[in-house]
Parts: structure tokens; C-alpha cells; sequence
């Protein structure tokens, strides 16, 4: 059983070996709990012991600021902070405390956080370098990874109660890259045999490719376990998913198994594995 916090339980879905989605999904309840501020943190051992560090690949972010790495605003460097783990920007890691598991090392690199944690003392930001989260995760329907045919990048794409698909550079960004907004969707098709969205908007058009290897995140719902079981392929069953529920957002209708699940009583535990 994991809890990722009190309102919300992530389900992990892979077509590779159970051993990878045990490991995997130990590591996104990880980072998913860190990435949203440290809820379910157990912050009386910060410093005694070295943090797992957040995987580079996971984040196109600093995870302070939302500013992207290599860009005009901010260095283009990325720290990890000693005490938490979080990928961070220079500027969002100027400061060097003295931790407990490392005192050999002298004073280490920390981010801002976790020097106000520590010391007491806030850091100021000027606001014009922050960038405003847009990943609800409370409100998310679905989240999972693509690739663009334009670029050939891997993004992961969240579907949220706004009706739009949110598009993020990597898989713990909490900025968006860009939205989507579904209604205003001209057209939307769907290739099965090579797992191709194109979605149209009056002056612009969007591919997505489900690869073979798709992760997808929703809550644990057990209509759509059973629906899983019984389903001729996984991905065939992650295609449809996608393809129904970016349909029902198009009408800016929510699907009927995540209204049941929304509004259950127990919407915030997932029991897996």
C-alpha cells in the first residue's frame, strides 16, 4: 500500500516485468512526494542521512524556480541539493550549510528550501524569475509519455480537469512547455496501428506517438483494473483510454471512472503489488 498524499494515490502501469514496476513505482512515490513539496517528508531527517538525488533525465526544470535549464534566465548548470535530492538551478542554490551525515565535507550545496528549513531565515526571490506551476496533480486525469513528431522529444502529457492537455518537458516538471486547450480542437484522430494522435487546432496541429514502452499514471480505479484484465493488449487499452478521455474533454465532459473514483471516500489510497 502507498500513500502519496491525502488526497490522491497514483497507480504505475508497465508492460515490462513486475520487478521493474515494484522499483519504478517505489521511485515515482519518491519523487512524486518530493516534487510536490515534501508533503509525507519526513523532514526530521533531513541532513542525517545522504537524499536519493532526483534522475536529471526526470526534469527539464529547476525544481525551485520552474525556470528551464539552459535558458537566458538562469544557469544553465544543474545541483543537487545535499539534503533533499532536488534538481536545482545556481540561483536556487547559492547556499551552503553544514549537514550531519557529511560534516568531513565541510558545508555543502543546498537549495533554498532547505536552507530557510534549517537556518530560519527565508530567501528572497524576485517574483518576475518564477515561473507558476501548472500540474494539478489532484486534478489530473491522466499522465503519461509521448513522443512529438516534431522534435522527436519524449514530453509528458497530463490531462486535467480543465479540459486541457498539459504538456511537460520531463516527467517531474510541475511548469508546462504548452497547453492544450481540447474544445478549441478542430479535429482529432486517431491511427491504431502505429498509436498516433493528431490532434488540430485552427492554426496549428500536434502528433503524439504511444510508444511501446508507454507509462501512464491515474489513480488506482478498480473499473479500470478489471477493464485492463480483460483487455486483448495493454496498449491497445492505453490507446483507447487516451483516445476516450481526450474525446470527453473535447465536449468538456469528465469520464464517468474517474467521477466515481474523484468522489469515493477512498480516493486517496492505492493498494498495488
Amino acid at each position: 500500500m502507498f500513500i502519496i498524499n491525502e488526497n490522491l494515490a497514483l497507480k504505475v502501469i508497465s508492460n515490462m516485468n513486475d520487478s521493474f514496476i515494484f522499483v519504478f513505482l517505489l521511485g515515482a512515490c519518491v519523487l512524486l512526494v518530493r516534487q510536490t513539496g515534501g508533503g509525507n517528508r519526513d523532514e526530521q531527517q533531513l541532513g542525517e542521512r545522504a537524499p536519493a538525488w532526483v534522475n536529471d533525465n526526470d526534469v527539464t526544470r529547476c525544481q525551485h524556480c520552474n525556470n528551464r535549464f539552459k535558458n537566458s534566465i538562469i544557469s544553465s548548470r544543474r545541483h543537487h541539493c545535499r539534503s533533499c535530492g532536488r534538481c536545482v538551478c545556481s540561483n536556487c542554490s547559492q547556499r551552503r550549510i553544514l549537514l550531519e551525515y557529511c560534516k568531513a565535507e565541510n558545508e555543502v550545496r543546498v537549495c533554498d528550501a532547505c536552507y530557510t528549513h534549517f537556518t530560519g531565515i527565508a530567501v528572497t526571490k524576485n517574483a518576475a524569475t518564477l515561473i507558476k506551476p501548472t500540474r494539478d496533480i489532484e486534478r489530473t486525469i491522466l499522465y503519461g509519455d509521448f513522443r512529438m513528431t516534431s522534435g522527436n522529444e519524449v514530453v509528458w502529457i497530463s490531462l486535467q480537469e480543465d479540459f486541457h492537455l498539459h504538456v511537460f518537458g520531463g516527467k517531474l516538471d510541475q511548469a508546462e512547455n504548452h497547453a492544450i486547450k481540447l474544445s478549441d480542437l478542430v479535429d482529432i484522430q486517431l491511427d491504431n496501428d502505429t498509436r498516433t494522435f493528431t490532434l488540430r487546432e485552427t492554426s496549428k496541429t500536434h502528433v503524439f506517438i504511444l510508444e511501446s514502452n508507454h507509462l501512464i499514471f491515474y489513480e488506482k480505479n478498480d473499473l479500470l483494473d478489471e477493464k485492463l484484465t480483460n483487455a486483448g493488449t495493454k496498449l491497445n487499452f492505453y490507446v483507447n483510454l487516451w483516445f476516450e478521455a481526450i474525446q470527453l474533454a473535447r465536449s468538456t465532459t469528465l469520464p464517468d471512472w474517474y467521477i466515481r473514483k474523484r468522489d469515493s471516500a477512498d480516493s486517496g489510497v492505492s493498494n498495488i503489488g
